[in-house]
């Protein structure tokens, strides 16, 4: 029992103090999008291959998240591995400007950052009681969020008076982040003396096999998967078309991005992270997250109010803020959940890979339909979408998880 509150304090403590390190970083990373159009003058299409890559090297996290199945001898080093290679490329960004570079380091960071999250729920899973897990998941969004609010604003007006200084910052705050990696070294794993998988060479099909297979046997993870992707598919969906909304339809500065995104987004998250993790232990899963997408459907219609007041942006991402904290909480959650006492890193692996699938389609779909038929059209079929995965998600379940 002591070794039990031990390591449940022990992984809180890792991944909040990981998750505070890594704020400021997250926080500038935000803003690579406008950086690529405004300062590295990249083309539409290399904006559009921006914003697909971004989810869609989800699908290549299958892979590194794989090798962890069943075995829990190897969680922390899939953590500590996956947190040093995603972090590596910017520190020669100061030697490469250029917008290529950019956009595969970026892509190459946020690959192996959800790569590691089947690791990081199935620690959650094996170290903390079921309890304890919402709070601290929602605990530590809202630190990097809050992280991720305080330094754009700080930093912002510097990228308006100095364009360049991003290609310093980036590195510096690449280098604060990888400073979590030291708490991480120390995570200890309930299990780790006894692996209940042999080792084995992952094949290339097998991943997507296996994802398969547990769609198939679960209907209610199916059918929840079939929300979430409907959901997320729609703000996937107006992504290519909320630089042009920024910079040509509203004209906006860096302080004023840094103010509706980081800002109002941030607070809307921080006020309400907690709230959802309260929710979550009281409540089916499925009416929540139903919630969630409903919110989503909101985001772009707000959006489209800009063009009678600005003030409506920063409305738009404080309730944009609202509906991330419990997406968030629920996306990473979502393993464990359904897992129950099985290995949760099979589910969590699903759900990242799911994020590549619509990453693959719905961003270059929403390039090609915001150059035909403009941003309007593309804002209206991201609302569209998000109502469509309420309605999927409030349909009477095949089964659900019970309150944690």
């Amino acid at each position: 029992m002591i070794w039990f509150v031990t390591s449940a304090g022990s992984t809180r403590r890792a991944f909040l103090l990981s998750q505070l390190l890594n704020a400021p970083f997250w926080g500038l990373y935000g803003l690579l999008a406008v950086i690529l159009y405004k300062d590295l003058h990249a083309s539409p299409f290399e904006l559009a291959l921006f914003i697909a890559l971004k989810p869609s090297v989800s699908l290549v996290s299958l892979y590194w998240s794989a090798p962890v199945h069943q075995r829990p001898d190897r969680l922390r080093s899939n953590l500590i591995w996956g947190g040093l290679l995603a972090r590596l490329p910017f520190f020669f960004i100061p030697l490469v400007q250029t917008s290529w570079f950019m956009i595969a380091a970026a892509a190459l960071y946020l690959m192996l950052n959800r790569a590691i999250v089947p690791a990081w729920m199935e620690i959650f899973r094996r170290n903390m009681p079921s309890a304890g897990r919402s709070l601290a998941m929602a605990h530590g969004s809202t630190i990097s969020h809050l992280g991720g609010l305080l330094v754009p604003i700080l930093m912002a007006p510097w990228l308006d008076l100095q364009p360049g200084a991003w290609r310093w910052l980036l590195p510096v705050l690449a280098l604060i982040s990888s400073f979590g990696l030291l708490f991480q070294l120390r995570l200890p794993v309930s299990g780790v003396e006894a692996p209940t998988a042999p080792p084995q060479r992952v094949g290339l099909i097998q991943p997507w096999r296996d994802a398969w297979g547990l769609l198939r046997r679960r209907p209610d993870f199916s059918q929840y998967q079939l929300g979430f992707f409907l959901g997320g598919g729609g703000l996937m969906l107006l992504q290519p078309a909320l630089p042009l909304v920024f910079v040509d339809w509203l004209a906006l500065s860096y302080t004023e991005l840094a103010l509706a995104i980081a800002a109002c987004k941030g607070i809307g998250f921080a006020l309400t992270s907690s709230l959802w993790g309260r929710w979550l232990p009281t409540s089916r899963y499925f009416k929540p997250v139903a919630l969630v997408t409903l919110l989503a459907s909101l985001f772009p219609l707000m959006l489209l109010g800009a063009h009678l007041h600005t003030a409506w942006v920063y409305i738009a991402y404080l309730g944009y803020g609202v509906m991330q904290a419990g997406s968030e909480l629920y996306w990473h959650l979502t393993g464990p959940i359904f897992s129950e006492s099985e290995d949760s890193t099979p589910y969590s692996s699903v759900n990242v890979a799911a994020v590549g699938l619509r990453g693959a389609i719905l961003p270059l779909l929403g390039s090609l339909i915001v150059t035909t038929y403009g941003c309007t059209t593309a804002l209206l079929l991201g609302t569209l979408l998000c109502l469509m995965a309420t309605a999927a998600l409030l349909r009477r379940p095949y089964k659900q998880p019970a309150p944690i």
